[in-house]
C-alpha cells in the first residue's frame, strides 16, 4: 500500500484537512498564550512579516512600533528579523523609511499597483514556509504577519499547516471603533491619563470581545496558532529598551530632555473564542 506523505498533498488540501481535525476537536486553530508562556517554547528564528500599507505607525513613532514589535517577537522565538512591505506612495511619507531603517527594520519597496505589498509579502511567507517543510527545519522557524487585511490569512494558513508557528498581530478592533456602543471605550482608553488605568482597560476589552462577536469571524485570527491583539491607539509606558531605540533612530542623548515617557500603540491581548488574554 502505497504511504502519501502530507508534504506531497496539495496546499488546498492540506489547509482544508487542518481545518477539519481542529473542527473534530473542538476548537479553532488559536492558542491563548501570555508572554512567559510563549517564552517557554521559543524557536529559533522568527520573521515579521509587516504590512506597512495596512498598518502604519504615526509620526514621530515609528523606532517605538519597530521596538514594540521586536519585543513582541522575542515572545516566539530567540531571533527575530522584521521586514515592512509598502508601495512607493506610503514610503514617501517623511522619514518614514530612515526611521524604519534605522531601527533595523528591512524595507521591501513595490510599486503603486494595487495590493502589490500584499503579493509580493504573501508570495515572501508562502516561499519560506515550503522551503524550511522541505528542509525538515519548519518546526524550528515562527512567522509572524502584521496586518489588518483579511486577504493575508491564506499565506498564514500555508504557513501554519507546513509546521511553522504563526503569529498574526493585528489591529482586531478596527472595524468597531466606530460603533456607537464602543465608541466611548476607545476614546476614554486611548488617553494619556489611562496610562495607568489597566484594570479597567482591561475589563474594557473584554466587554468589547463579548458583545462585539468581530474574533469568531476573523479570518486572520482563525489562520494562525496565536492571533495578538495589537491597539495603535492604547498609550503604554515607554520601556528603557524602547527609549534606547528612539534615542538611536532620532541621534538624541540618553538624557536629552524631552525624550518620550509614552506612546501609542503596541501588543494588548491574545484572542481565544471570543475572549482576551491579557498580554503580560
Amino acid at each position: 500500500r502505497m504511504r502519501v506523505s502530507s508534504r506531497a498533498l496539495a496546499p488546498r488540501d492540506t489547509a482544508r484537512g487542518a481545518r477539519a481535525r481542529r473542527k473534530r476537536v473542538g476548537g479553532g486553530a488559536v492558542r491563548a498564550v501570555s508572554r512567559s508562556t510563549a517564552r517557554e517554547n521559543r524557536r529559533e528564528e522568527l520573521v515579521c512579516y509587516w504590512d506597512l500599507d495596512n498598518m502604519r505607525p504615526p509620526c514621530g513613532v515609528e523606532a517605538l512600533w519597530a521596538a514594540r514589535i521586536v519585543e513582541a517577537s522575542k515572545s516566539f522565538a530567540k531571533k527575530c528579523v522584521v521586514r515592512a512591505y509598502a508601495n512607493k506612495t506610503t514610503l514617501s511619507a517623511p522619514r518614514l523609511r530612515e526611521r524604519l531603517t534605522r531601527a533595523g527594520v528591512d524595507i521591501v519597496e513595490v510599486s503603486d499597483v494595487s495590493q502589490a505589498a500584499d503579493e509580493r509579502l504573501m508570495s515572501d511567507v508562502y516561499v519560506r514556509a515550503r522551503d524550511a517543510n522541505g528542509a525538515g527545519v519548519a518546526n524550528e522557524l515562527a512567522t509572524m504577519v502584521m496586518t489588518c487585511d483579511a486577504r493575508l490569512s491564506i499565506c498564514v494558513e500555508q504557513s501554519r499547516v507546513r509546521g511553522l508557528l504563526t503569529i498574526a498581530l493585528s489591529d482586531y478592533l478596527r472595524t468597531w471603533r466606530s460603533r456607537p456602543e464602543f465608541r466611548h471605550l476607545f476614546q476614554k482608553f486611548a488617553k494619556v491619563h489611562a496610562l495607568y488605568d489597566a484594570s479597567s482597560y482591561e475589563r474594557a476589552l473584554q466587554t468589547i470581545a463579548r458583545n462585539g462577536k468581530m474574533f469568531s469571524q476573523s479570518k486572520l485570527a482563525k489562520s494562525a496558532d496565536v492571533a495578538l491583539v495589537w491597539d495603535p491607539h492604547r498609550v503604554m509606558t515607554v520601556t528603557p529598551a524602547e527609549l534606547k531605540v528612539h534615542n538611536r533612530v532620532h541621534e538624541r542623548g540618553d538624557d536629552d530632555f524631552g525624550s518620550p515617557v509614552a506612546a501609542p500603540g503596541g501588543v494588548v491581548g491574545t484572542l481565544l473564542d471570543g475572549a482576551i488574554v491579557v498580554w503580560a
